[in-house]
């Protein structure tokens, strides 16, 4: 298979689920072939992000391009990250994110990808 070139500018917006105040890009997914990983680029308004969930099936990590999140993940207390930071959230790990202090942007790695399947989130 051929390389696949991306601008993100090009990909379409989708409002993920369990989510508010967010707009997505999936730059790399079951579209592009992949099998193994899917990557997202969110832009997270203030207050809003994703409410606590968990996927069963997937390991996610998300990267800190622009701005800062609170993340809170089962078992550990509420943490702030700034660009450059990055959490993991191993299969069944319960979390929920949200922008703090203006607009965050944000890369999201799922493996495998998640593609927004219902049945690889639950609530």
């Amino acid at each position: 298979m051929p390389a696949v070139f991306i601008r993100a500018s090009d990909v379409p917006t989708y409002r993920p689920d369990v989510h508010t105040g967010t707009v997505n890009r999936r730059l790399v997914g079951v579209e592009h072939g992949a099998r193994s990983l899917e990557i997202v680029l969110g832009e997270l308004q203030e207050g809003h992000g994703a409410s606590a969930h968990l996927h069963p099936n997937l390991e996610q990590v998300c990267y800190v391009l622009d701005g800062a999140l609170e993340v809170e993940a089962e078992g550990s207390p509420p943490r702030i990250l700034v660009a450059g930071d990055a959490c993991f959230f191993p299969k069944n790990l319960r979390h929920r994110v949200e922008a703090k202090g203006g607009q965050a942007r944000i890369l999201v790695i799922y493996g495998p990808p998640y593609d927004e399947n219902p049945l690889e989130m639950v609530r």
